[in-house]
C-alpha cells in the first residue's frame, strides 16, 4: 500500500513538473535581432540572448536603466545597443556572449542604435544633435572611440547602409513609435534611397500611408508597410525593377521592430517573436523561454509617494483621509498607525469623503471594472454600497449636513443626488456645455447647513458659469445670477444668511507695451448673497455683520431663501482688492480663500485636490470687513464637518491646523514618512490598462469610436497585460491598444518606472567640431552666434560669450586643464558640467604651446542656439533677396514661445510690404487665433504729427501680403492656424501638406500611478460641414518640397518659394500706402464761404 502511495505522489510531481520548471514561455519581447543560431531581444528593459530555434533566454544586462535596440556585428562577435548605464542615452558595444559594456558616445542628445557598417568597426546610430528643429542625423561612431561622423544626409530616422557601405535608404521622418494606426497625414514615412558621396537621394515608396524600417539584403530592400489592408506587414523592394512584394500577411497584429541578420528578419507579431527566412519565405514563432525573477513586477512595499489625489479631515478632525496611489488612507496626525482603509491593487479607489456622522467614506471606486460611486464603511468593512451602476466617470461626491444625502456631478454633466436611506438617485441639474477645458458643466457644489437647498455653478453658452439653488424640499432651481460674468465656488454661511461665491466682475484692463491690446487681470472679488429680503447687507453702517457665531452654533439653523429679487441683494465684499482668487469657503465669521500671486499662461487655473502650486490662504471677517493672510505656500485645503479644523496640502505634505488661525506650512504635519502601502504591480497593471481604455471610450470626441468595435479591441489587447515585464511594456500596450482608433493626439505618458539610473547631464560648448587629417587635436568647425544679451542660458553660446575669443578654425586643446587629444570623444569631458565655470584652453593651431584660455558655463542643450542661428539665417535671406521690402518670422510653436517669436519679428516689421510666416516644424498649443487676430487688424486711417513719419491707424497695422510656410511636421494647432489663414483667404500657403491632428486634447482624468492617456476630445468642422485637418492635414496652396540633396547645398526650396510668390502679389497688387498727408485745411476766416 506504501509503494502504491509512492507511486502516485511520483506521478503527481511528474505532471506537475511535465512543463518547464524555471522557465515561461517569454512575451512582449521588442527591438530584438537576430545573427545565425542566436536572437538578442529587450525584456523588463534589459538585453536577453535566446536560440533563434527557440529555448532558454540568458539575461546579459542587468542596469536599473533600458537597453534598447541591439543590433549584432555583422560577424556576430559584438553588440551594439542604447543604453543608459553612465547617465545619458548613449551607444554602447558589448560582446555578443555578454560582458563589460564600452560607452562609445557622450552627448546629451538620445543616441539610438541603427546597427553597424559593414565595415564591422563603426556603429550606425539616429540622433538629434544638429538639425536645427524636429529631425535626426545619421552619424557613425568607431568601436575604438573618438567622435562620431555625421553621414553627409539632411535628415534621417530609420536607416540601413547598403552592403558596401556606399549608399544609404531612409526614412526623412521619425514616427515609427506615435500612437496612430493606418496613419495617411503629411507625415507619413516613404523610403528614401541614394548614394553617401553624390547626395542624389531620391524617394523610392510613395505609398500615403506607411513604409518604414528600411533593411537592404543583396539586391532588394525590405520594409514594413501597412499598404495592403492597414496592418503593418513586411515587404520587399527589388532594386533592380523597383516591384513590390508582400511578404506576411497578417490581418489583426502588425509587424513590428523588424530587424535584418544574415538570412532572415527577426520581429514581433502580437506578443511573441518570429523569424521570416528570406531564402523560403516562410516565417516561424521563436519560443522563447525566460527566467526571470519578474522583479519590475513584484509585489512590494512602497512609500506612498508623491502622486496623491483626494484629501480630508475624518470626522474627529485628527485623522487625515487620504488617496493614494488607489488607496483610501487613514493617517493620523499623531504617531499612531495609518491603516489603509482599501487595500487593493486591482482597483483604484479615490476621492474620498466621511459623512460627517462618521458611518460612511463616500467614493469612486472601479472595483466592479466601471467606474462607479460607492459608499464604504469608514473602518473599511467589507459591506460596501454600490451607488451607481452606469460606469459615468463622477466628479468628487459631496455630504449632506446630516449625512442623508450625497450630491456629486459626473462626465455627462449631470448633478446627482442620491439618498442614503432609500437607494433612490436624481438628477437636480443638467448642464449643457463642454468647452473642452477644465471648467465644464457642474464643477462646484455645495450643500445649505440645513441640507434643504444646493448651490451649485454651471457653465452656460456665454462660457461663464452661473450659480443657481436647488430646493430638495420643492424640486425647483432658481437662478442667483445671469450668464454675463463667471460666477463659481458658492459657500452657505453656517448661520444661513448669507451664500459667498466668486465671480471675475471687476473690469481693469492693462495695456501691452507692444501693441495697443488690453488683458483683464486680477478680477476677482467675493461676493454675497443675502438670502433673505429682510437682512440688511453685513456691511451697511450698524449690521452685526456675521452675527453671533456661538448663538447660531446653538440654535438649529434652518435656512429660508427668498427668491424674488435677489439678484439685487448681491454686494462686494469691502476691504477685499481683485485679485486671482480660488476655493472659496465659508466659517462662522465670514470665509477663507486662495490666492494665486502670479498670473500663469493659462485659460483656466483650476485649483483642485490634484493642481500644484504655491498659494496664499486668507481668511475674512464680515465684522472687520477685512481680509488676514493665515498661511502662504500651500495648494488647497479643506474643512473639517464641523468647521472647527481645517487640513491644507503643500507638495506632498499635509497639516492639521485649527480654522481662521495663522499658521506656517510644517504646522500641524501628519506624518507620511512612515507611511507604507503594498503594491501588487500584476494586478495594478491590469487597472490602469483598463482604465485607459475607458478614458477614451468616455471622453472620445466622436461617440460611435470612428466605427471601431472599441470592446473587441480591449479583449485583443488586454490578455497580453499578463505579459508586461514592466511599467515601459505597459505604455506600449496601451499604445498600441489606443492607435488603433486611427487618429492624432492619442498619447500615453509617464507612469511608476520604479528604480531608474540616475541622470548625468553632459554639457554642451555650442560649436561644432571636426578633425582633419593627423591633427594631434579637434579643431572647432563653426561656433553658433547665440544671443549674448538673452536671460535664458539656453540661447546663449558658451563659447561666443563676450570676451571668450575663441573663433571658428581654432583648435580645441583642453577642458579645465585636460588634454583633449583628436582620438577622444569631446563631450566625454563634460559629464557633469552643464552650468558649472568650466576652463576652455584652445589655439589657431593644433598644438599646445599658446594656447588661450576662457571660463564659460556649458549648456544642457544647443536646440534653441541652432534654431536661432537657423532663423536668422532665413530672416537675412529674405531681407536680402527681397531688397529689405519683405519681412520674416518664424513661430516655433502655437505656445508662449511663439507668442514671442511673433512679437519679436512681426510688430518691428509692420511695414514691410509683405510678410513670410514660417511654422515649419511647429507643433501646436493653442495661440493661433490670438495671432490671427492681429493679422485681420486692417489699416483703415492714417495720422501725421507735427513732426516724423506718418503714422499708421491701428497702430502698427501690416498692410501687405503674406505667405505661411507649412511641412510634414507643422502639427495641432500650427495646423489650426495654417488651415485658418487658407479659408479667410489671409495668406498663401507653401509648403508640404501638414501632420494631420486635430482633434483636441485636454486631460480630465490621471492613471493610478502618476501615468496618463489623452484622449481627443474636441472635433473641429468648418461651415461647409466637413471635419478638417484630421487625418489628412492642411494642403498647401502651393507645394514644395525641401529635397535632401538641396538642404545638404544649403539651398530652402520653400522659402525661396514664398520669396518668388511675393514678388510676384506685390508686382501686381502694390498694397502702397501714402507716404506723406493730404494738404492740411485751410480754416482762416476769410477763406470760409460766405
Amino acid at each position: 500500500m506504501s509503494e502504491l502511495r509512492n507511486l502516485l505522489w511520483m506521478f503527481v510531481l511528474i505532471c506537475a513538473f511535465s512543463g518547464p520548471i524555471w522557465a515561461d514561455e517569454a512575451h512582449l519581447m521588442r527591438w530584438a535581432d537576430v545573427h545565425g543560431d542566436t536572437v538578442v531581444f529587450t525584456y523588463e528593459d534589459d538585453l536577453w540572448l535566446a536560440p533563434s530555434s527557440g529555448g532558454d533566454a540568458r539575461r546579459i544586462t542587468s542596469h536599473p536603466g533600458s537597453e534598447r535596440y541591439a543590433k549584432f556585428s555583422p560577424d556576430g562577435t559584438k553588440i551594439a545597443f542604447t543604453a543608459g548605464y553612465d547617465g545619458g542615452t548613449d551607444v554602447y558595444v558589448v560582446d555578443a556572449r555578454g560582458g563589460v559594456p564600452v560607452r562609445l558616445t557622450f552627448h546629451p542628445a538620445a543616441d539610438k542604435v541603427l546597427g553597424w557598417h559593414p565595415n564591422g568597426t563603426d556603429v550606425h546610430f539616429r540622433s538629434r544633435r544638429i538639425f536645427p528643429t524636429a529631425g535626426e542625423e545619421s552619424y557613425l561612431v568607431s568601436v575604438d572611440g573618438g567622435m562620431p561622423r555625421r553621414l553627409p544626409v539632411d535628415r534621417a530616422g530609420l536607416a540601413c547602409l547598403s552592403p558596401d557601405g556606399e549608399s544609404l535608404v531612409y526614412n526623412r521622418i521619425s514616427r515609427e513609435n506615435r500612437t496612430w494606426k493606418r496613419y495617411q497625414g503629411g507625415m507619413a514615412q516613404d523610403l528614401w534611397l541614394g548614394r553617401l558621396a553624390d547626395g542624389d537621394f531620391a524617394r523610392i515608396t510613395t505609398w500615403v500611408g506607411t513604409d518604414n524600417y528600411p533593411m537592404w539584403h543583396g539586391d532588394a530592400i525590405y520594409f514594413n508597410s501597412d499598404r495592403a489592408d492597414g496592418t503593418l506587414n513586411l515587404h520587399r523592394y527589388d532594386l533592380a525593377n523597383g516591384e513590390i512584394t508582400r511578404l506576411t500577411s497578417y490581418a489583426d497584429f502588425d509587424v513590428k521592430y523588424p530587424s535584418l541578420g544574415p538570412g532572415a528578419i527577426v520581429y514581433q507579431y502580437g506578443e511573441r517573436l518570429w523569424l521570416y527566412d528570406l531564402e523560403t519565405g516562410s516565417s516561424k514563432a521563436v519560443d522563447v523561454r525566460l527566467g526571470s525573477d519578474r522583479v519590475p513586477v513584484r509585489a512590494k512595499w512602497e512609500d506612498i509617494g508623491a502622486h496623491h489625489g483626494s484629501f480630508r479631515t475624518m470626522p474627529d478632525g485628527e485623522t487625515l483621509l487620504l488617496e493614494a496611489r488607489g488607496e483610501i488612507l487613514a493617517v493620523p496626525s499623531d504617531d499612531g498607525e495609518a491603516r489603509n482603509l482599501s487595500a487593493r491593487s486591482g482597483s483604484r479607489e479615490k476621492d474620498g469623503v466621511p459623512s460627517p456622522d462618521g458611518a460612511w467614506i463616500a467614493l469612486n471606486s472601479d472595483r466592479s471594472g466601471q467606474e462607479e460611486l460607492w459608499l464604504m464603511p469608514v473602518d473599511g468593512g467589507p459591506e460596501w454600497r454600490r451607488i451607481t451602476d452606469d460606469g459615468v466617470f463622477n466628479l468628487q461626491p459631496v455630504w449632506s449636513p446630516d449625512s442623508a444625502r450625497v450630491l456629486w456631478s459626473d462626465k455627462e454633466m449631470r448633478l446627482n443626488l442620491f439618498d442614503v436611506e432609500n437607494g433612490e438617485i436624481s438628477v437636480i441639474a443638467q448642464g449643457e456645455v463642454d468647452d473642452a477645458w477644465e471648467r465644464w458643466g457642474i464643477q462646484d457644489y455645495v450643500w445649505s447647513p440645513d441640507g434643504r437647498f444646493v448651490a451649485y455653478s454651471m457653465m452656460e453658452p456665454s462660457l461663464n458659469e452661473a450659480i443657481f439653488v436647488y430646493s430638495v424640499e420643492a424640486g425647483s432651481t432658481h437662478r442667483i445670477t445671469d450668464h454675463v460674468h463667471q460666477d463659481w465656488s458658492p459657500s452657505f454661511s453656517p448661520d444661513g444668511r448669507y451664500l459667498f461665491f466668486l465671480s471675475n466682475r471687476s473690469f481693469n484692463p492693462v495695456m501691452g507695451f507692444v501693441d495697443q491690446n488690453h488683458v483683464f487681470l486680477d478680477m476677482t472679488l467675493p461676493y454675497v448673497v443675502l438670502l433673505s429680503d429682510d437682512d440688511p447687507s453685513p456691511f451697511a453702517p450698524g449690521a452685526d455683520g456675521a452675527g453671533d457665531a456661538d448663538e447660531a452654533e446653538e440654535d438649529e439653523v434652518v435656512v429660508d431663501i427668498d427668491f424674488d429679487g435677489i439678484e439685487r441683494r448681491i454686494v462686494a465684499s469691502e476691504g477685499v482688492d481683485p485679485g486671482n482668487y480660488f476655493r472659496l469657503e465659508a466659517v462662522a465669521d465670514g470665509f477663507l480663500f486662495l490666492a494665486k500671486t502670479e498670473n500663469e499662461f493659462l485659460k483656466y487655473q483650476m485649483v483642485d485636490d490634484r493642481s500644484g502650486g504655491r498659494l496664499e490662504l486668507w481668511g475674512y471677517s464680515l465684522d472687520d470687513a477685512a481680509p488676514e493672510k493665515l498661511m502662504d505656500g500651500i495648494t488647497n485645503y479643506h474643512l473639517s464637518a464641523d468647521g472647527d479644523k481645517l487640513v491644507y496640502r503643500s507638495g506632498s505634505s499635509y497639516g492639521i491646523v485649527e480654522t481662521g488661525t495663522a499658521a506656517d506650512v510644517g504646522d500641524g504635519e501628519v506624518p507620511l514618512s512612515g507611511v507604507k502601502i503594498k503594491i501588487d504591480r500584476r494586478e495594478e497593471f491590469e487597472q490602469i490598462f483598463a482604465e485607459a481604455w475607458r478614458i477614451q471610450r468616455d471622453w472620445f470626441y466622436d461617440p460611435e469610436m470612428h466605427g471601431v468595435d472599441w470592446q473587441a479591441v480591449f479583449d485583443k489587447y488586454q490578455p497580453l497585460v499578463a505579459f508586461c515585464g514592466n511599467r515601459s511594456d505597459l505604455n506600449y500596450l496601451i499604445g498600441e491598444m489606443i492607435g488603433e482608433l486611427n487618429i492624432g493626439h492619442t498619447y500615453v505618458f509617464g507612469g511608476d518606472y520604479g528604480d531608474r539610473a540616475e541622470r548625468v547631464r553632459v554639457g554642451l560648448l555650442g560649436a561644432d567640431f571636426d578633425t582633419p587629417d593627423q591633427a594631434a587635436y579637434h579643431r572647432i568647425a563653426h561656433i553658433i552666434p547665440g544671443l549674448s544679451w538673452q536671460s535664458s542660458s539656453f540661447e546663449r553660446s558658451p563659447l561666443a560669450a563676450p570676451g571668450c575669443g575663441a573663433e571658428n578654425g581654432d583648435y580645441l586643446i583642453a577642458i579645465d586643464g585636460e588634454d583633449v587629444a583628436s582620438t577622444d570623444n569631446v563631450f566625454a569631458y563634460l559629464e557633469d558640467k552643464v552650468g558649472r565655470a568650466v576652463t576652455v584652453s584652445f589655439n589657431d593651431r593644433p598644438a599646445a604651446d599658446g594656447a588661450s584660455t576662457c571660463t564659460v558655463e556649458p549648456i544642457s542643450s544647443e536646440s534653441a542656439l541652432r534654431r536661432r542661428e537657423w532663423v536668422e539665417t532665413n530672416r537675412a535671406m529674405v531681407d536680402r533677396a527681397s531688397g529689405g521690402t519683405i519681412g520674416y518670422l518664424y513661430l516655433p510653436a502655437m505656445m508662449e514661445n511663439g507668442l514671442v517669436e511673433f512679437a519679436r519679428a512681426f510688430y518691428p516689421d509692420y511695414t514691410k510690404k509683405a510678410f513670410i510666416i514660417d511654422e515649419r516644424y511647429n507643433g501646436g498649443g493653442f495661440v493661433g487665433d490670438m495671432i490671427i487676430d492681429r493679422l485681420e487688424r486692417e489699416l483703415w486711417a492714417f495720422s501725421k504729427p507735427r513732426e516724423g513719419m506718418v503714422l499708421r491707424d491701428p497702430e502698427r497695422a501690416f498692410h501687405g501680403h503674406l505667405a505661411v510656410l507649412v511641412n510634414e511636421d507643422t502639427g495641432s494647432n500650427g495646423e489650426y492656424f495654417a488651415e485658418a489663414v487658407k479659408i479667410k483667404g489671409l495668406a498663401t500657403v507653401i509648403g508640404m501638406r501638414t501632420w494631420g491632428g486635430a482633434v483636441g486634447i485636454e486631460p480630465h482624468q490621471d492613471l493610478v500611478d502618476g501615468g496618463g492617456t489623452t484622449p481627443p476630445q474636441f472635433g473641429i468642422f468648418g461651415f461647409d460641414g466637413r471635419w478638417l485637418i484630421e487625418g489628412h492635414g492642411v494642403d498647401p496652396d502651393i507645394e514644395v518640397q525641401n529635397e535632401p540633396g538641396d538642404v545638404l547645398a544649403g539651398r530652402d526650396a520653400q522659402l525661396e518659394a514664398a520669396l518668388v510668390h511675393l514678388a510676384d502679389r506685390l508686382a501686381s497688387e502694390p498694397m502702397a500706402v501714402p507716404s506723406s498727408p493730404p494738404a492740411f485745411p485751410v480754416k482762416a476766416k476769410e477763406s470760409i464761404a460766405r
